[in-house]
């Protein structure tokens, strides 16, 4: 707003497409009593695009063919019997 109580917005080009695949995975394993293992993977790729149509076929293939973020993620627990 510019004070006057009007709303004065401008978007340059309206017309997008951004599209994302993101997913995780997670193994979890009591190795004894109170102690634990987390093994946890996250992948992550995106896209934007100045095409403001959505076309499933045309935009999975563009998703699967770009290069992704991989995240491995290990964490140990051990319980300590006093």
């Amino acid at each position: 707003p510019d004070g006057t109580g009007q709303h004065n917005y401008r978007v340059e080009n309206p017309d997008f497409n951004y599209k994302s695949l993101r997913g995780t995975a997670l193994i979890r394993w009591e190795y004894s009593p109170g102690s634990t293992m987390f093994l946890v993977w996250t992948h992550d790729r995106s896209d934007e695009e100045e095409i403001g149509d959505f076309r499933f076929n045309r935009d999975i293939k563009i998703l699967t063919k770009l290069k992704s973020d991989n995240i491995i993620l290990l964490k140990l627990s051990y319980w300590w019997n006093p």
